[in-house]
């Protein structure tokens, strides 16, 4: 089967870890934009450092540093989501 993502917004929370960097490499390998939700701000940069350079030039990546378990983390996930215009696919991946 040939599966496209191109044009498709797919967010993960919890990108910094195994399952979830696995599933960003894969998304990003069948064209997909990413949006990548991590709490360790350097697993983050490191993670978006690398796909960055392997992706499309017509590809997005967003990183946002963001911890679920602080408290005012929904008002955080709230302002980032208004900046985007649609997400297509969302992984739960994040560990609380």
């Amino acid at each position: 089967m040939n599966y496209s993502f191109v044009d498709k917004n797919i967010l993960i929370t919890g990108a910094t870890g195994g399952l979830g960097t696995r599933l960003a490499y894969s998304f990003l390998s069948y064209g997909a934009n990413l949006i990548l939700f991590g709490r360790d701000k350097s697993k983050l940069n490191l993670l978006f450092n690398k796909l960055s350079s392997i992706k499309h030039s017509y590809q997005s990546i967003k990183p946002i540093c963001i911890d679920f378990s602080e408290n005012d983390s929904e008002k955080k996930i709230q302002i980032e989501l208004e900046k985007i215009d649609t997400v297509d696919v969302l992984i739960n991946n994040a560990a609380i």
